[in-house]
C-alpha cells in the first residue's frame, strides 16, 4: 500500500489495465514466475535418466481384508453355542465382566478360592470363568456397586441401591497377561453367570447381582456407529521412518537482532501528522504520479492536494453521511475501500481520509461478478468487521454488476453495504475552524489488511498506528530513503523485461540505486532476477542494485537486502538438497544436481526487529542452526492481531519460543510470518517456501511452488498454460496426497496431454521422490481465479472434492502414493465364524466382509422363473409395456435427443440380429465388435448380438483427430478377441477404411464391417435362447496406462 515517508518523495505507479474500472487481471502475467533454466535442465536430465531404467509396472494386487486383530484380541476361545442374543446384550456382558476383573481386590486368589459353577453361558462369543465366593472380605454386590462401566449408563434402579464407597476393595495390580475385552487371557472355566436368558445363577450370589442382571436383560441398543470404530494404529500399516534420513545436527539457534532503529529528532508523532506537515509546508511538491499503459503521466498528486482532499473526505465521512444526532460513521468504525489497482490516486486519498477521520479502512478487491471465487469469504470478513459502508470511485461504481432495476447486486455472502463515491465533486468542503483529531500514534487500529488462509478462510490482520509509523521508519532506514528521491512502483511481474524489446532500447538504468524484488520470498525468483539482470545489464543495471525482500501480512516486511557496494562480491547462494528440505534439514546438495534447489538470500532483519526460527508444527520450539522452520519476528512494525479472532491471534501474534526442554526463551512475544526458511552465515535470511504451500506427505514436507516449477519444466508450452496450474493436497486414508490441476490449451491433443502428464509424474517422482495421487487437466479458463488473475487454490480444491472440477483429461496414480494399506487379517485357528463376527461387534472392530440382500427371496417369483435371460425380459416388456421409455439420450444442454421404448428397442435388436445372420453369415458364439460412441445405438447393437447368439465386444471408437494413437488399440482388441464382424455407424466405417487410417493400421485386414444406420425391415426367424445360464454373454477389454490389454469374460 503506497504510504509516503515524512520527507517529500515522488512515486510512480503505472496502470496495468486498459479497463476503467475492472481490476487488472494478469492472466498470463505470472507466466515467468516459475521459469528456471537450471531447473528445466534438471528435469530433462531426470527424465532422460528415467528412460534408461526399465519402467516399473504396477504389480497386480489382491484385495486384502481390512479386519484387524491385535495379538491379545485374537485369542478368542472356541464356540460353545450359536449366537442367540442381540449385540447390545453381548457388548454389555463384555463390559460387565471387564469391570468385574478390574475391581476385584486379588483376582488370582479369588479365582483359586472359587468353586466351579455348573451353569453354561448362552453367549456366542466365549465362556467366562467364575467361582462362588467363600470368603466374606467383600461381596460381589459391593464390587458391582462401585464399578464404573465405561461408555454404558447403569439403570437408575440399580445405582439407587448401591452400597457406600467405604466397602469398595482396595486397588489391585492385575497380572501382566492380556485381557480380552473383559476376559482373562487364560480363562477356560465355566460361565460366571447367564446374562441373556435369565437362568437363575447360584443361590449364593447376592440378590443385587440378580437385580442387576434382570435390568440388563433387555438393554437399550447402542448406536450403530459404535460397532464400527476404526483404530488407526491397528488398521493402517504405518510406514517405518527411513533410518538413513538426515537429521538436524547443529546447535539450537539464538534469535537474530536487526540493526537498532535510529532516533530522528524531527520524526512526526503519527503518519497523519507527517501528511499535515508536508501538505502545508511543501504543498506543491509531487507526492504520486500515475502513468498509463504507455508510460505517460496521466495525473500528478501533490502533497497539498492529498492533504486537502483527504481533509474533505474525512469531514464528509463524519458529518455529511447522516444527521447531526445520528451519524452514519463515528471514530473506530470500519469501512471498505473498493478501488481498482489502476487508480492509485483515489485509493491514496481514501486511505488517508479514513486515517484523518479515525475510521479503520479495510481495502478489498473490486468484485467482478456476484459469485467471484472467494467472494463469500470476503463477505464473511466484511460482516465480522461490522462494515456497512464502502468507499469507491464513480467510474468503479458504474462498472459494478447491477440488477435489472439498476441497483448493485447483492454479492454472495456480503452484508448490505451503502456505497459512497469519493470523487472530489461529491465531497463537502470542511469549515475553516474544523480540524481532524491527530494524536500521537498508539496501539489503536489504523487499518485492516485481509489474508486468505490455506483452507480458503479470510482473516483480517489489524495493523496499529504505531506499527504503521514504525514500519515507515524501518523501511526508510533500511532502504536509505532521503527527500526528493523517486521510487518507481510496478505491480506486474517482469513488466520491464517484456517492454525491453519494444521501445525501451535507449533506457538507462545506471542511476537505479535499488531494485526491490517484492516476490523475493519465492525460491524460484532467483531465475527471474538472473534473467532480468542479463537483459538489462547492457542498459546500465548494476548487479548489486537487485534487492529481494520477504514480506507477509502478519509480520509485514520481514527482511530486505541492502544495496551492495559497487565492485564488491555479490552474496552467495545456497544450493540445497531437496531430499534434505523434505525432512526439514539444510544440506548442501552433493549427490544429484537434478534434485537441488538454488535459493538467494532476502537480506538482513529489518531495523529494530528480532528474528527466530521455530518448528512449523507443535509447540514453538527453537530450531537448530541446520533446520528449516517458520520465521518469527518480534518488532514494533508488525501486525497486531486477527480482527475478532482471539484464539487464532494468540497462536500467531503472541508466540513465546521455547527451548528443547520446553522452557520459554525470554518473555518477548513473536509473530509467525507464515514463511519457511533459515538464518544463514552472516545473519542472512533465506526463504525456501510458505506455510500455506506446505504439503506434508508420509512425514516429509514438500513445497507446492517447487512441484509447480517441476511440472512446468516438462515442455509444458504445447500442453498447458504456464501461469494456470494449482498444486494442493487432499486427505486419503489417513495421509495427505498430492493433486496437480492445470488448464489445458485448446489446441492440445489428447495424446500430447497424456504424454505430458506421464512425463510430469516421472519428473516429480525422480526429483521430489513423492508420488502424485491425481493429475487433472481442465479446459482453458475454467479454474477459479483470484481478483488479480491467479489461481484460487482453495476454491480449486473445493471443486475437486465436490466432483465439480470437470477435467477433460485425468491420470490417477493411487498405487504410487497410497503405501499405508490396511494390515492383512490375522487368521485364528479354531475360532468359529459366529464367535469371530460377534467378537468383532463387541470389540468395535471392522468386519472382514459384508454381504448384500439374498437374491434367493425373489427366485420363487413365477416371472423370474419364466424369464431367465435379458433377451426374454425385453421380449416380455415389448408385449406387456411396449410404450414404456427405457432410455433417454440427452445432449450437453440437457435436452432430450433420442428415446427408446421397450418395443422400439426390441424391433431394432431383431433387425440387427437378422443382418448379422444374413449379411454377416455369423453363427451362435461368434464374437462381434461393437464400435459406437456411448448412446442408444450401442445398446440396440448389444441386444441385437444377444438375439442372434453372438458375443458382443464393446470397443471405444477411434478419435478422428488422433487416429495414429487410438486406432491401434481398436485393431489390437479386434485381433485378440478374434472378432468375426464389426458393427458400427457409416461415419466410423468410412473412418476405418480412410487413407488416414491406412497410415496407422492395415485396413485390408479388417473383418466384415456392417453399418447399422439403414437396416432392412426384416424380422428374425427365431431369437436365440442360451441352453444354459453359464454361456458367455459378452467380452469387455480395458487398456492400462502402460499399454497392457486385459479382457474379462462375463
Amino acid at each position: 500500500m503506497p504510504v509516503p515517508s515524512a520527507a517529500p518523495a515522488s512515486a510512480a505507479s503505472s496502470s496495468s489495465s486498459s479497463s476503467k474500472f475492472h481490476r487488472a487481471r494478469s492472466g498470463g502475467a505470472r507466466d515467468e514466475r516459475y521459469r528456471s533454466d537450471i531447473h528445466t535442465e534438471a528435469v530433462q536430465a531426470a527424465l532422460a535418466k528415467h528412460k534408461e531404467q526399465k519402467m516399473a509396472l504396477p504389480m497386480p494386487t489382491k484385495r486384502r481384508s481390512t479386519f484387524v486383530q491385535s495379538p491379545a484380541d485374537a485369542c478368542t476361545p472356541p464356540d460353545t453355542s450359536s449366537a442367540s442374543e442381540d449385540e447390545g446384550s453381548l457388548r454389555r456382558q463384555a463390559a460387565l465382566s471387564a469391570a468385574l476383573h478390574q475391581s476385584l481386590q486379588n483376582a488370582e486368589s479369588w479365582i483359586n478360592r472359587s468353586v466351579q459353577g455348573s451353569s453354561t453361558s448362552s453367549s456366542a462369543s466365549s465362556t467366562l470363568s467364575h467361582g462362588e465366593g467363600k470368603g466374606t472380605s467383600g461381596s460381589l454386590a459391593d464390587v458391582f456397586a462401585n464399578t464404573r462401566i465405561e461408555s454404558f449408563s447403569v439403570p437408575p434402579d440399580v445405582t439407587a441401591t448401591t452400597s457406600t464407597p467405604s466397602a469398595r476393595p482396595a486397588a489391585i495390580d492385575l497380572p501382566p497377561s492380556g485381557i480380552v475385552k473383559g476376559m482373562h487371557k487364560g480363562s477356560n472355566r465355566s460361565s460366571l453367570m447367564d446374562t441373556a436368558d435369565g437362568v437363575p445363577v447360584s443361590s449364593r450370589v447376592s440378590t443385587k447381582i440378580q437385580q442387576l442382571l434382570n435390568t440388563l436383560k433387555r438393554p437399550k441398543r447402542p448406536p450403530l456407529k459404535e460397532f464400527f470404530v476404526d483404530d488407526f494404529e491397528e488398521i493402517v500399516e504405518v510406514p517405518q521412518p527411513d533410518p538413513n534420513q538426515p537429521k538436524p545436527e547443529g546447535r539450537q539457534m539464538t534469535p537474530v537482532k536487526g540493526e537498532p532503529l535510529g532516533v530522528v529528532c524531527n520524526w512526526p508523532p503519527a503518519l497523519e501528522a507527517a501528511l499535515q506537515r508536508w501538505g502545508t509546508t511543501q504543498a506543491k511538491c509531487p507526492c504520486l504520479t500515475a502513468l498509463d499503459v504507455t508510460g505517460k503521466p496521466i495525473y500528478t498528486l501533490t502533497y497539498g492536494k492529498l492533504w486537502s482532499r483527504s481533509l474533505k473526505l474525512a469531514y464528509t465521512l463524519l458529518n455529511k453521511l447522516g444527521t447531526k444526532n445520528e451519524p452514519v460513521l463515528k471514530p473506530g468504525d470500519r469501512v471498505a475501500l473498493v478501488y481498482p489497482n489502476n487508480d492509485p490516486v483515489m485509493f491514496m486519498v481514501a486511505f488517508y481520509g479514513c486515517l484523518l477521520a479515525e475510521v479503520i479502512p479495510v481495502p478489498i478487491e473490486v468484485p467482478l461478478t456476484r459469485k467471484d471465487a472467494g467472494g463469500q469469504q470476503i463477505g464473511f470478513l466484511l460482516g465480522s468487521c461490522g462494515i456497512a459502508l464502502a468507499l469507491t470511485t464513480e467510474v468503479c461504481l458504474k462498472g459494478l454488476p447491477k440488477t435489472q432495476n439498476g441497483e448493485i447486486v447483492q454479492f454472495k455472502g456480503w452484508p448490505r453495504l451503502k456505497w459512497v463515491v469519493t470523487d472530489s465533486k461529491y465531497l463537502s468542503k470542511s469549515p475553516k475552524d474544523w480540524q481532524p483529531n491527530i494524536s500521537a500514534a498508539g496501539t489503536e487500529p489504523a487499518y485492516i489488511e485481509y489474508k486468505t488462509s490455506k483452507e480458503g478462510s479470510v482473516m483480517g490482520v489489524t495493523v496499529s498506528r504505531v506499527a504503521m509509523l514504525a514500519h515507515c521508519q524501518a523501511l526508510s532506514q533500511a532502504c536509505n530513503y532521503s527527500e526528493a528521491k523517486v521510487a518507481l512502483v510496478k505491480c506486474r511481474d517482469l513488466h520491464w523485461a517484456m517492454m525491453a524489446h519494444r521501445d525501451q532500447r535507449d533506457v538507462s538504468l545506471s542511476s537505479l540505486r535499488m531494485l526491490i524484488v517484492t516476490d523475493g520470498a519465492n525460491p524460484w525468483s532467483v531465475s527471474s532476477c538472473d534473467a532480468f539482470l542479463s537483459l538489462f545489464q547492457s542498459h546500465g543495471l548494476k548487479p548489486e542494485a537487485i534487492c529481494p525482500c520477504a514480506t507477509s501480512p502478519e509480520a509485514m516486511t520481514v527482511a530486505i537486502r541492502r544495496p551492495g557496494v559497487p565492485g564488491a562480491p555479490l552474496p552467495g547462494r545456497a544450493i540445497l538438497s531437496m531430499n534434505g528440505l523434505s525432512f526439514g534439514v539444510i544440506r548442501v546438495n552433493t549427490e544429484d544436481k537434478n534434485s537441488a534447489l538454488t535459493v538467494q538470500d532476502v537480506g538482513h532483519v529489518m531495523p529494530g526487529g528480532m528474528m527466530c526460527i521455530v518448528k512449523p508444527d507443535g509447540p514453538p520450539q527453537l530450531c537448530k542452526t541446520d533446520e528449516i522452520g517458520e520465521i518469527c519476528v518480534s518488532s514494533r512494525a508488525g501486525g497486531m492481531m486477527y480482527y475478532g479472532l482471539a484464539g487464532v491471534t494468540k497462536n500467531t501474534f503472541e508466540v513465546i519460543p521455547v527451548n528443547s526442554s520446553g522452557s520459554p526463551v525470554g518473555e518477548v512475544p513473536f509473530v509467525r510470518s507464515g514463511l519457511l526458511g533459515f538464518v544463514g552465515p552472516g545473519s542472512l535470511v533465506f526463504v525456501v517456501g510458505k506455510m500455506d504451500g506446505l504439503l506434508t506427505v508420509s512425514g516429509r514436507r514438500h513445497n507446492a511452488d517447487d512441484i509447480v516449477a517441476t511440472g512446468l519444466a516438462v515442455e509444458s508450452i504445447k500442453t498447458v498454460y504456464r501461469g494456470r496450474i494449482a498444486v494442493f493436497s487432499v486427505s486419503v486414508f489417513y495421509d495427505e496426497r498430492i493433486v496437480v490441476v492445470a488448464e489445458q490449451r485448446p489446441d492440445a491433443s489428447e495424446e500430447d496431454s497424456f504424454q505430458w502428464m506421464s512425463r510430469v509424474l516421472q519428473a516429480i517422482d525422480s526429483i521430489h521422490q513423492v508420488g502424485v495421487y491425481c493429475l487433472a487437466l481442465v479446459p482453458a479458463n475454467t479454474l477459479p481465479k483470484t481478483p488479480l488473475g491467479g489461481i484460487h487454490i482453495s476454491q480449486t480444491k473445493q471443486h475437486f472434492l465436490e466432483g465439480s472440477l470437470h477435467p477433460c483429461n485425468i491420470l490417477m496414480c493411487p498405487h504410487t502414493c497410497v503405501t499405508n494399506l490396511p494390515k492383512p487379517r490375522q487368521k485364528q485357528p479354531g475360532v468359529g465364524p459366529a464367535s469371530v463376527m460377534v467378537g468383532n461387534l463387541v470389540a468395535g472392530k471392522r468386519i472382514a466382509q459384508a454381504s448384500g440382500r439374498d437374491l434367493g427371496q425373489i427366485e420363487d417369483n413365477d416371472l423370474v422363473k419364466k424369464h431367465q435371460f435379458l433377451t426374454e425380459v425385453l421380449q416380455w416388456r415389448a408385449q406387456a409395456t411396449p410404450d414404456h421409455p427405457l432410455f433417454l439420450l440427452l445432449n450437453a444442454k440437457g435436452t432430450t435427443v433420442c428415446t427408446a421404448t421397450c418395443l422400439q428397442l426390441h424391433k431394432k435388436a431383431e433387425r440387427i440380429a437378422s443382418v448379422l445372420c444374413d449379411k454377416g453369415h455369423l453363427n451362435a458364439g461368434d464374437n462381434v465388435v461393437l464400435l459406437y460412441p456411448p448412446g442408444i445405438e450401442l445398446i440396440t447393437a448389444f441386444y441385437g448380438c444377444l438375439y442372434s447368439g453372438c458375443v458382443p465386444v464393446t470397443v471405444r471408437p477411434p478419435h478422428a483427430q488422433s487416429l495414429a494413437a487410438t486406432l491401434p488399440t481398436v485393431r489390437m482388441i479386434v485381433e485378440v478377441s478374434k472378432a468375426a464382424c464389426i458393427l458400427t455407424t457409416q461415419t466410423l466405417m468410412r473412418l476405418l477404411k480412410s487413407r488416414e487410417a491406412a497410415g496407422a493400421v492395415d485396413v485390408k485386414t479388417w473383418p466384415t464391417i456392417i453399418d447399422t444406420d439403414d437396416l432392412p425391415r426384416k424380422r428374425l426367424a427365431q431369437i436365440y435362447k442360451p441352453p444354459t445360464p453359464e454361456m458367455l454373454a459378452y467380452l469387455d477389454f480395458s487398456v492400462s496406462t502402460t499399454g497392457m490389454l486385459t479382457g474379462v469374460k462375463v
